[in-house]
């Protein structure tokens, strides 16, 4: 019998245990944590992490400690997330991320525990809005939402959220920006207060808002949504951090 090939796992590697035989202890990121969870960072991203839209502006801005946070058993490093402080316009908020966590303990809770206590602490020190780069199907258990297919919202209503009324414009910015991101933005669910169209120019082709309008349900005529109440998503109403 020919004898079986053993490969050695890296130093750091991590090996498996028990979730129900330890306990998990979430606490507030300290200076101290930082090079272990570069490491965490290396080993669950890899290098490409840098070129990241995200992480460059993670480059430029600090973390905050007190609202950034590690997932502990007993002294073992199993998972981190990071808030750093943003402005959209005017307004103050949060980008909340990276949220990682060791291979061998994912789909065991301590995502969702750091991602609880990060949303409790940053909404008890006064912040209503936090954003974040990531998958809507993972984050959307914790309160975050996108426009769904076939619902449409305004400029207006976005800015309105955000606690700026009067920014709608930069809304619109924000919005035609959108198209250079790797990730597909649904900025084309995004209309002026009355259902028009206006931003159909910033696609790769003047019809291309309404086809993708089209495309989940949303009648459009001479670039004006058709039945616009009908379509119509409030974040005022949808969304409560």
């Amino acid at each position: 019998m020919a004898p079986r090939r053993w490969t050695a796992p890296p130093s750091d590697a991590i090996s498996r245990l028990i979730m129900s035989d330890l306990s998990l202890t979430i606490l507030a990121e300290t200076p101290n944590d930082a090079h272990a969870i570069e490491r965490l960072h290396e080993r669950t991203f890899g290098p490409g992490r840098f070129v990241l839209s995200a992480y460059r502006l993670r480059e430029h801005v600090d973390h905050l400690l007190d609202l950034s946070f590690t997932a502990w058993i007993g002294t073992l490093l199993v998972g981190s997330v990071r808030q750093l402080p943003i402005c959209i316009g005017d307004t103050p908020a949060l980008l909340l991320g990276p949220l990682t966590v060791e291979p061998p303990f994912r789909g065991r809770g301590v995502g969702r525990a750091l991602l609880d206590r990060a949303l409790k602490d940053a909404k008890a020190k006064g912040h209503r809005l936090v954003l974040l780069v990531g998958d809507e199907a993972y984050y959307c258990r914790v309160g975050f939402k996108m426009i769904p297919k076939g619902r449409v919202t305004s400029y207006g209503a976005i800015a309105k959220y955000l606690g700026t009324a009067r920014s709608s414009r930069m809304v619109g910015w924000a919005m035609n920006a959108a198209h250079s991101q790797k990730k597909k933005v649904p900025a084309h669910r995004v209309v002026n207060r009355n259902g028009e169209l206006t931003g159909k120019h910033h696609f790769a082709t003047p019809f291309l808002m309404a086809e993708l309008l089209e495309k989940e349900g949303v009648k459009v005529v001479k670039d004006k949504i058709k039945n616009f109440d009908k379509h119509y998503w409030d974040p005022m109403k949808e969304l409560e951090m």
